[in-house]
């Protein structure tokens, strides 16, 4: 495998020329802000993009900056940590980085923290919930755009999938926006 160097720099070229085709002041802000971090955000963004994840000017993208270190990590019953992570775990962690909300407790708790809405007036950010196996809540993902959502499967650890797949619309329950907690005046 001599040559395994050169057949990267050929998988390289139709993005070299992507890039060139297109000057950066041209591309839209939040393509730049993935395109000029360094080549993970490339990634990301492309990622995101396979996925059917659509951005907009309103992109909180250091959410998305933080969910592409989580894609692929291991699911683990009770794991916070990239190691291994459960639903609850992800979800809670996305929220103490980005939101610097301080989340606790299974899919159920994390439930109760928030306040229902309807599933055309999902925003990124929003927490979906699920009932498998089980008559009460046990997952949540969170949402991002474009009936996508990230969340972390026993299967194939932490992803994105569509609310519209059949497997999650059969389980669908609620979907729920995290109360603002109120700032206590002195």
């Amino acid at each position: 495998m001599k040559n395994k160097p050169f057949l990267y720099f050929l998988l390289l070229i139709p993005m070299i020329a992507e890039s060139q085709l297109c000057a950066p002041a041209q591309r839209p802000v939040f393509e730049r802000m993935f395109m000029f971090k360094d080549s993970s955000m490339i990634t990301g963004y492309n990622y995101f993009k396979r996925h059917g994840v659509k951005f907009d000017s309103l992109t909180n993208i250091k959410l998305y900056n933080e969910v592409i270190k989580w894609i692929g990590v291991p699911y683990r019953h009770a794991g916070k940590t990239k190691y291994g992570v459960d639903c609850s775990g992800f979800v809670t962690q996305i929220y103490n980085l980005i939101y610097s909300r301080k989340l606790g407790g299974g899919a159920g708790d994390i439930f109760k923290l928030t306040s229902p809405i309807d599933k055309k007036d999902l925003k990124e950010g929003d927490l979906v919930f699920f009932k498998i196996r089980h008559s009460s809540i046990s997952h949540v993902a969170l949402y991002l755009s474009n009936n996508k959502f990230v969340h972390a499967t026993t299967a194939y650890g932490v992803r994105i999938d569509d609310l519209d797949t059949p497997y999650y619309l059969r389980y669908y329950f609620s979907c729920g926006r995290i109360v603002p907690t109120e700032k206590k005046s002195q």
